[in-house]
């Protein structure tokens, strides 16, 4: 069930409040007797109603609030670690993320 708050700012009025449905896969391990660690995650993300803050300083420094349209994301990160000797290591990380506004 979804459930909708109205919240109200200064100036701008009423907004509606968010809604994301995201869903992620990912995994945590560690290889090659310790000296691999590994963590992976692949996700999707669906936002209605998307919130957009911006400050307004022509009148003093007031946030206004207002929801935008509709937004997905997918995204990929990778992390991990090698213990190449016991005095080296290499650490690594990889991030991408597809995101769009899909309604305004």
């Amino acid at each position: 069930m979804r459930v909708r708050k109205h919240s109200v700012t200064a100036i701008a009025g009423a907004y509606e409040a968010d809604i994301l449905e995201s869903y992620e896969f990912g995994m945590k391990g560690t290889f090659m007797d310790g000296r691999l660690r590994l963590n992976a995650a692949i996700y999707t993300q669906e936002w209605d109603d998307f919130q957009l803050s911006k400050i307004d300083t022509s009148v003093s420094v007031l946030t206004l609030t207002d929801n935008v349209g509709s937004a997905e994301s997918d995204g990929l990160e990778i992390d991990g670690s090698f213990l190449i000797t016991e005095n080296w290591d290499v650490n690594f990380g990889l991030s991408y993320i597809d995101s769009e506004l899909t309604e305004s």
